[in-house]
């Protein structure tokens, strides 16, 4: 009875950590464009061009699509943890699906660099080499993740056709 009161728990906590991130996600997104204005306006970035804001919010948006979609397929690996649903094809589905955001945020955060690298005469202040080893550590850690799970569900499979 403790161990099923203990995973009730346990999902719980999990599955509202996912949610809190979710939505502090959602959250930082809707309120980018009036933060990036107040930073804009506040100091040194005062003499960039009117349509800066624009520009780094399009890039923030951008950059928020794979990380979203990221994050709703950890929900539903989240999901599926506690269940007899674990070890499937479907788990191993979502950590490549996982994977695959990782490295297509890499590439979008690398196009935004550019286009507002050129555009905003060099301004380059974001941490991009910090940025570029997490999305590729992600992006490698979801593929390793899928393939185990992959291999985690041949082998159940394997092993109910015995029994």
């Amino acid at each position: 009875m403790k161990d099923d009161k203990k995973i009730k728990t346990e999902k719980i906590v999990l599955n509202g950590l996912v949610i809190a991130g979710i939505v502090l996600t959602l959250l930082a997104v809707l309120a980018s464009p009036f933060i990036i204005v107040a930073i804009i306006k506040a100091g040194e970035f005062s003499a960039l061009p009117p349509y800066t804001w624009i520009l780094t919010s399009a890039s923030v948006y951008a950059c928020a699509v794979p990380y979203m979609a990221a994050l709703i397929e950890l929900k539903l690996i989240c999901s599926r943890i506690f269940t007899d649903k674990a070890f499937s094809i479907g788990t191993a589905k979502k950590f490549r699906n996982i994977g695959i955001c990782a490295f297509v945020e890499l590439l979008v955060f690398a196009v935004d660099q550019a286009v507002l690298c050129s555009m905003l005469m060099g301004l380059y202040y974001l941490p991009v080499f910090v940025f570029i080893f997490v999305c590729v550590v992600a992006g490698v850690l979801a593929f390793a993740m899928g393939g185990v799970f992959k291999r985690a569900a041949d082998i159940k499979e394997e092993n109910d056709g015995i029994f």
